[in-house]
């Protein structure tokens, strides 16, 4: 495996410090409710994914108990998946994303002991990857692109980990526990440009966040410098700019 170095971060690339610009004009901003308790949920999940059309994708428990994952733009609710039918739960922090056709991802168990990641869109829920073939247990937060590819953390039967993309029904390996990684965190992220970007942890000790595009692996920060630790989520643009949640050796936080 080769990885690519980035740039050096300077200190004044991560500064932490907030700037407020006083200005006499008023900011207005725009609320929508899409989803409320008076719509029949008891409680809702803390991360809801939303897609420039505005549908709003979030994980929410109904007065009765049952739970899923449903969509909305503020002028309905749509359901997506729930404990109704196949599906038992959602994991310990439920949360999907949304492409802008709409196609929603996420993680879920079902009803029969296996668990996996699935997609819906129009109505039809279709398997990305499950437990009943070489994967054992998956990351709970998949991500998703324009063109329905989906990138998701897995653990193997033979007790490896890795981050895996698929695309037209094909799985594809990025990067696994097979040569300088350890593990990885449950949450990589894909852009329209198949840019993966994760959050992995080395060998020899220590983490970083790292992208992966055509087999290229690049490091972003790790913690050998600056940084003591990161978010599992590390996101990026079309521009292959990173964005992402770490903590500074001095026990500063910032983005």
């Amino acid at each position: 495996m080769v990885i690519r170095f980035s740039k050096p971060l300077s200190v004044a690339a991560v500064s932490l410090s907030l700037i407020w610009l006083p200005t006499d004009k008023a900011i207005a901003f725009s609320f929508t409710k899409i989803a409320d308790t008076s719509d029949g949920f008891s409680n809702f999940g803390l991360l809801p994914a939303i897609n420039d059309q505005g549908t709003v994708a979030f994980f929410a428990i109904s007065d009765e108990g049952d739970s899923g994952y449903f969509t909305g733009d503020g002028g309905g609710i749509t359901p997506i998946a729930d404990t109704q039918g196949i599906f038992d739960q959602f994991g310990q922090f439920p949360g999907a994303a949304i492409n802008n056709t709409g196609t929603v991802v996420f993680f879920a168990s079902l009803d029969g002991g296996e668990q996996g990641i699935f997609t819906s869109r129009d109505g039809i829920i279709t398997t990305i990857a499950d437990s009943s073939n070489s994967f054992q247990e998956f990351g709970q937060l998949p991500g998703i692109n324009d063109q329905d590819t989906v990138v998701f953390q897995a653990s193997l039967d033979t007790e490896e980990q890795g981050i895996f993309s698929s695309s037209g029904g094909l799985i594809t390996p990025i990067v696994d526990s097979s040569d300088v990684f350890s593990s990885f965190a449950s949450a990589p992220t894909i852009n329209n440009n198949n840019l993966v970007a994760f959050r992995g942890f080395l060998d020899t000790g220590g983490e970083g966040v790292f992208t992966s595009n055509d087999g290229l692996i690049t490091k972003i920060a790790d913690s050998q410098g600056i940084f003591d630790f990161f978010g599992s989520s590390p996101t990026s643009n079309g521009e292959g700019t990173v964005a992402f949640f770490a903590s500074l050796n001095e026990g500063e936080k910032g983005i």
